[in-house]
């Protein structure tokens, strides 16, 4: 996280970031993907536990005051959360560019 944010400020933004994300797994998990789909839609929401599993570790490590250990959860976290943005596009298209 930034220098100067508060523990505090930093377990705020970990815990509302997963509550997003967690919302939106729960969201998804009754829907069911056309063929077309299905594969990038497993993709994602296999994206979106790892994002929820990284914000977890997150969250753990800024609670220990483990700034190293934060520090790689977030990089962690920034990884899975690009990637997901990428599916979520890709998705996007596939399912505009149905017919």
């Amino acid at each position: 996280m930034q220098q100067g944010i508060s523990t505090d400020d930093e377990l705020a933004v970990f815990q509302g970031l997963l509550d997003a994300t967690t919302a939106a797994i729960s969201s998804l998990r009754p829907l069911t993907a056309t063929n077309a789909v299905a594969s990038e839609f497993a993709e994602f929401v296999a994206v979106l536990r790892k994002q929820q599993t990284s914000l977890t570790d997150s969250l753990a490590t800024a609670r220990r005051g483990d700034r190293a250990a934060t520090d790689s959860a977030v990089a962690k976290f920034s990884d899975v959360f690009q990637r997901g943005i990428a599916l979520e596009r890709q998705l996007d298209n596939s399912v505009t560019a149905q017919p």
